[in-house]
C-alpha cells in the first residue's frame, strides 16, 4: 500500500495503517538524525516527537508533494530546531552505524589491521568535519545522502530553493573536502 492510502486510512483513524507508516519510515529517519550529528538518545526522541506531530497534525494528501517530502520536512526541522536549543557537538559512534552494516547477507573480507585503522580514523574526522557543518547544512546534506532525496524534494522539505540547496551542498561538500582532504587522494572521500 503506498503512502498517500496509508495516509487516507490514518485520517479514518486507522491505527494499523500508522503502524506501517512509522514501520517504513522509522529506521530511514533514526539513521538521518544520528548521521545529522543527534546522539542515540536525541535520536529517539526526535524520532518520537515526529511521530507525535503525525498523530497530532493532519497531513493533506495532495497531488504535487509526497509524504517522503513531507516527513524529511517536518524531521529537518525538528533536528535543526534541537540543534539550536542544545548547541552541543555530541559525536556519532560511526562505527556501531556503519561497522555492522546490512550487506544482503555476503560479508566483506575482513580488513587488514592497518585498512581498519585507517577507516576508524577516517569515521571519527568524518564525524569531527560534520560537527563544524551549521545544522541547517548537515540537514541538507544528511537528506542529499541519507535520505537520497533529489534537489527539488529537499528544497520542498526544507522550504529552500534548489539553488539555495546546490549552494549548501557544494559549501557543506567543500568545507567537508578541505578537512579530510588527506584521504581524498586514497579514495576515500567523496
Amino acid at each position: 500500500m503506498d503512502d498517500r492510502a496509508l495516509i487516507r486510512r490514518i485520517g479514518k483513524g486507522d491505527e494499523h495503517a500508522f503502524r506501517i507508516l512509522a514501520d517504513r519510515y522509522r529506521r530511514p529517519l533514526y539513521n538521518f538524525f544520528l548521521r545529522s550529528g543527534a546522539s542515540i538518545e536525541d535520536s529517539e526522541d526526535l524520532l518520537q516527537q515526529l511521530f507525535m506531530k503525525l498523530v497530532g497534525g493532519s497531513y493533506e494528501v495532495r497531488e504535487d508533494a509526497s509524504f517522503k517530502t513531507y516527513i524529511y520536512r517536518v524531521a529537518a526541522n525538528l533536528l535543526i530546531d534541537h540543534m539550536r536549543r542544545s548547541r552541543r557537538a555530541d559525536f556519532v559512534d560511526f562505527d556501531s552505524l556503519y561497522g555492522d552494516g546490512e550487506t544482503g547477507g555476503a560479508r566483506a573480507p575482513a580488513p587488514l589491521p592497518d585498512e581498519e585503522a585507517e577507516a576508524s580514523e577516517l569515521r571519527e574526522r568524518y564525524a569531527a568535519a560534520l560537527e563544524t557543518l551549521p545544522a541547517p547544512w548537515r540537514a541538507v546534506l544528511e537528506l542529499r545522502v541519507t535520505a537520497e532525496m533529489s534537489y527539488k524534494e529537499i528544497a520542498e522539505s526544507t522550504g529552500l530553493t534548489v539553488g539555495a540547496v546546490e549552494s549548501i551542498l557544494f559549501r557543506a561538500r567543500e568545507r567537508l573536502s578541505g578537512i579530510l582532504g588527506e584521504f581524498r587522494a586514497g579514495g576515500a572521500g567523496r
